[in-house]
Formats: structure tokens, sequence, C-alpha cells
């Protein structure tokens, strides 16, 4: 894989890895929080409190 990659230069193909992880991590936190969200509804208002975003 890194040899279609090497015409971008030093250093450009761990950084594509980088923003890779982290938009895989950015979209499962999304979806936790989407299916606590879900889970607790409007009956558990505190558990939803302490991770929503402020």
């Amino acid at each position: 894989m890194r040899k279609p990659l090497s015409g971008l230069g030093p250093g450009k193909f761990d950084l594509l890895l980088s923003l890779g992880s982290l938009w895989f991590q950015q979209d499962c936190l999304r979806k936790s929080y989407e299916a606590l969200a879900n889970a607790a509804g409007s009956e558990k208002p505190e558990a939803i409190y302490h991770v929503a975003p402020r």
C-alpha cells in the first residue's frame, strides 16, 4: 500500500492513517452516543447529562 502513496512525500502516509483512524473513532463515538440517547430516552436524563457535550 505504501508504493502508490510514495509520490505524496515523506510522512504523508502516516498522516493519512492518522486522519482515517480519527474519523473511525469519531464515527464510533457518535454511534455510541446515539445508542445511549436512544436507550436512556427521557426516563433517565441524568445519564445523558453526564455524557452530553455542554
